[in-house]
């Protein structure tokens, strides 16, 4: 899955948990009433923060991320 699909699905399921919890009480940000959706600007801070960490992740971890390059077999110094 690309990354910044994987992102975004991420992000908007984040932003529907958060109205989830909005409309049971659970999560009230300051000045919302329970009836308020939380503003979709929200789900874009949440996509830019997902995408930033993925990708500072994938540059920290690039060595172990990346495949092994292939090696050829060493020749055996078969004796006759």
């Amino acid at each position: 899955m690309p990354l910044p699909l994987a992102a975004f699905l991420s992000s908007f399921f984040l932003w529907l948990a958060e109205n989830i919890g909005t409309g049971t009480r659970t999560w009230l940000y300051h000045g919302q009433a329970v009836t308020d959706w939380v503003s979709l600007a929200k789900m874009g801070s949440w996509y830019l923060l997902l995408y930033v960490s993925f990708a500072t992740v994938t540059l920290v971890f690039r060595e172990a991320l990346g495949a092994a390059p292939a090696q050829a077999p060493a020749p055996s110094a078969a004796q006759d």
